[in-house]
């Protein structure tokens, strides 16, 4: 397994000169930081020391340009690096990925004018460049790097992979490649191309005894046909790529937009509220009918309603209580983005105007705040007392009065979370300037994005139909090549014939084995990711997980039936215990660096994301934004898996320098 030990940051982003050491032991380790504070630019650092990527951006040049560090620059100096020291099993490697300016006595402008290289050591000795690529291709191929280095974001992508669309066939050869099913696949192209070698000259040989007959005569206007079909599938190929670049273009604008993402959380938002109301409607009217059912018939009316007054007391107490910590959770988060100058909840730089409707706030949401006194605890210890005693004597009724608390707070969370939800559309819309004309432009472009999307699918349908078409005619070919050859009588020819015969039962052997050892693949990464799924998942009614052929995985109900649509919380679950899955079954095994992992997950999910942590790699960094995750949960629920906690900070409040300290 790869392990990495140690890395070196330098001018790359904020980080002028910094390193973090992570413990070899087994385990999780976390770095904290704020938003701005570099977590998204150590992701980055790592893939351009791995791979030389850079972040995606249209502009090349301005790619590189935006990751020299701001305090460098303002010195000329426009050198970055990244040392990525790591082991794998008893070889220990160090590789140091660099970009410096080729003139010395000018300023770098764009891409062009980097020098842009790598070097890497095993165990101490320097490996030439060629050995050096072999050595990292093999430790951490490029495509696959989604499964070692990503965000929230890219978990996105792997939905994609239940939804059996064009958009799956590069991310399913990732997911083979790492897990080692291109050993067979390329197996099967060798023993292919040999095999064409041989036939075709099987083909020349034969056809110097046979131009006249009927067969040759069929096989040459097949030849035509196929040309004729290949040209057509050449042309529909060049639109298809046209529609694609189209529908990225379409997509990128979407996604990067000053708005389009905002805009895209309001519409999730909107469509959770729906979901939420709902729910609190269908809780109401159950606890409407278990109070109707409870009371019909009973005779013992004084102790039962003295028994409600004391929960309704409590009950009121908790919500009380419950209120007041809202709150004053509400109050801190608004004075944190008055003292940051930032909003917590959007990120959004914060003008005068904006900081004085939140001090504004803050002083509503404070006269709100209920005040909790000695007297009404007293009285919550007095009532808790009555209502354990009157439960002892009427456990036979425990059923009915369990199910009406327990909906009683399935309510209350409910209308918490309605709340919630108002609060964060509300301030979307505060951060957008003109929102109803940014939404409607948004409309149009996601209708632009249907088009394009369109036309790509109909075009992939035609290419789909064509090598139908062409695998037809090619089948047709090579029976009438085996008519022609079966004429053959000549000695070397016959050779010739036993070559061919003999790779041709070597690539279908090949073949079916490919499928068996893929099926195989398929039936552990389903049952793996079904147990990750199973721990990690609180909803009783989903019962497992369901692979397709693209590897994607659909979530099975109690009923057997699939799950036709996924929440964006359960899509996030089910991305990860892919994850989980697929490393568990990987001969190419690494670590996992997640930034920002719980997504939209609920508290709850939040808490079984990091039960699962240490089962999905064993080498774990997550990069999280304080307060992403419940800090003292963290510690409790990972023990001693929690190899190693790490900060970033701004050096002297210097946003253009961060460094990294061990908590």
């Amino acid at each position: 397994m790869l392990k990495i030990k140690k890395v070196t940051i330098k001018g790359f982003g904020p980080y002028i000169d910094q390193a973090i050491s992570f413990p070899e032991k087994r385990g999780v380790n976390i770095i904290w930081g704020d938003n701005g504070f570099g977590k998204t630019t150590f992701i980055n650092a790592l893939k351009f020391g791995f791979y030389q990527e850079l972040p995606k951006k249209e502009d090349k040049d301005k790619s590189i340009l935006d990751v020299v560090n701001m305090q460098n620059k303002k010195v000329n100096d426009y050198n970055i690096s990244v040392i990525i020291d790591f082991s794998i099993n008893d070889d220990n490697y160090s590789l140091t990925r660099y970009a410096k300016p080729k003139y010395k006595d000018s300023i770098p402008e764009g891409y062009n004018d980097f020098d842009i290289d790598f070097q890497l050591q095993k165990n101490g000795a320097l490996l030439s460049k060629n050995d050096g690529k072999i050595s990292l291709e093999r430790a951490m191929p490029e495509n696959t790097s989604r499964f070692f280095i990503f965000d929230g974001e890219l978990l996105e992508e792997y939905n994609k992979l239940a939804e059996e669309s064009q958009f799956t066939y590069k991310l399913k050869d990732s997911i083979e490649q790492i897990l080692g099913v291109p050993i067979l696949t390329k197996g099967k192209r060798h023993v292919n191309e040999y095999n064409k070698i041989v036939s075709n000259k099987l083909l020349q040989l034969s056809k110097k005894q046979n131009e006249d007959s009927k067969n040759y005569k069929k096989w040459e206007e097949k030849t035509n046909e196929l040309k004729e079909r290949e040209n057509e599938r050449f042309s529909i190929e060049k639109d298809r790529i046209k529609f694609q670049q189209e529908y990225d273009k379409i997509y990128d604008e979407i996604k990067k937009g000053p708005s389009g993402t905002k805009i895209k959380e309001y519409e999730n938002l909107e469509r959770e509220l729906s979901t939420v109301k709902t729910k609190i409607g269908m809780k109401k009217l159950d606890i409407k009918n278990t109070i109707n059912d409870s009371w019909r018939g009973l005779t013992y009316q004084r102790l039962i309603l003295y028994k409600n007054e004391a929960v309704s007391f409590i009950n009121s107490y908790k919500n009380k209580i419950k209120k007041h910590d809202t709150y004053i959770k509400n109050v801190d988060m608004y004075q944190i983005s008055v003292h940051k100058r930032n909003c917590e909840i959007c990120s959004k730089s914060l003008n005068n105007i904006d900081v004085e409707q939140m001090e504004k706030k803050i002083d509503e949401l404070k006269l709100q705040i209920p005040t909790i006194t000695d007297d009404e605890k007293r009285e919550y210890d007095k009532f808790n007392n009555v209502v354990t005693i009157i439960s002892e004597k009427l456990e036979r009724f425990k059923p009915e009065q369990t199910r009406l608390e327990g909906l009683s707070n399935d309510l209350e969370g409910f209308e918490l979370d309605e709340y919630v939800i108002q609060e964060k559309m509300k301030d979307i819309q505060r951060s957008i300037e003109d929102f109803s004309k940014q939404r409607e432009e948004n409309v149009i472009l996601e209708d632009q994005k249907k088009k394009a999307l369109d036309n790509l699918s109909n075009a992939t349908s035609s290419l789909k139909d064509l090598d139908k078409n062409i695998s037809e005619i090619k089948e047709q070919m090579k029976r009438l090549e085996s008519l022609i050859k079966e004429q053959i009588d000549d000695t070397k020819l016959v050779v010739y014939k036993e070559k061919e015969m003999i790779l041709s039962q070597l690539h279908s052997l090949l073949e079916e084995g490919t499928e068996v050892f893929r099926n195989q693949l398929k039936t552990r990464v389903q049952s793996d990711a079904e147990k990750l799924f199973l721990k990690f998942s609180n909803q009783k009614d989903f019962t497992g997980l369901r692979i397709n052929h693209n590897y994607g995985l659909d979530i099975v109900h109690s009923s057997g039936e699939i799950v036709p649509v996924k929440s964006s919380g359960f899509s996030h679950i089910v991305s990860l215990c892919l994850i989980g899955a697929l490393h568990k079954n990987a001969p190419v095994k690494g670590p996992v660096f997640i930034d920002s992992p719980s997504g939209r997950l609920d508290q709850i999910h939040k808490n079984n994301l990091v039960n699962i942590l240490t089962d999905i790699s064993d080498q774990v960094v997550l990069l999280l934004y304080n307060g992403e995750l419940d800090e003292q949960m963290i510690r409790k629920n990972l023990g001693s898996d929690l190899t190693a906690e790490f900060e970033l900070i701004h050096e002297n409040d210097n946003a253009f320098k961060t460094i990294i300290i061990e908590r």
